[in-house]
């Protein structure tokens, strides 16, 4: 919307200009340039959007939770972000889930097209509450409307790369 809308500016400012003076034009050209410029940086900020989180592993509180996550005020384990997404439920007291955090930012090195969501039960107990994570660590696996979760314990990792080699093989 904000490509289309900065496009049509850049075109009718370049319409209404071409009767003026060099020196007009010139600073019109700048304009546009910079019209240009931020056309393409938000072309890249939607890219970096719709590809992950760019091999990083991200925390999240409750409100981007139900934006990139799962509406979990009404319960919904519908998926509403794009893309493939892990998300680890998890709290800094938990030891199994301090080991777990720096193999899955490994892997979030390795899949940069993936988003990986951390999520602290202490910093965001409603989310656990509306899902009944009692048990941690968590992972939910995401895709295309869909949340799957494995349940409490330490994934098996090398299925997970398997999972995140073969969803990026078909993209």
């Amino acid at each position: 919307m904000k490509y289309t809308f900065l496009f049509l500016a850049s075109a009718f400012t370049l319409l209404m200009t071409s009767c003026k003076s060099e020196q007009k034009q010139a600073a019109v050209a700048t304009t546009e340039t910079a019209q240009i410029d931020q056309v393409e940086e938000v072309a890249e900020e939607e890219v970096a959007e719709e590809t992950g989180t760019g091999g990083e592993m991200v925390e999240i509180d409750e409100a981007q939770f139900a934006e990139l996550v799962a509406d979990f005020n009404s319960g919904s384990k519908q998926y509403v972000g794009a893309g493939f997404a892990i998300v680890d439920f998890n709290a800094t007291w938990c030891g199994p889930c301090q080991e777990l955090k720096p193999q899955l930012q490994a892997l979030a090195q390795k899949h940069p097209s993936v988003s990986f969501y951390s999520v602290d039960i202490d910093k965001c107990p409603n989310v656990a509450q509306a899902y009944g994570i009692n048990s941690i660590p968590e992972v939910w696996l995401c895709f295309e409307g869909e949340v799957n979760s494995q349940g409490a314990g330490i994934p098996d990792l090398d299925k997970l790369e398997e999972l995140l080699t073969a969803f990026e093989s078909e993209e």
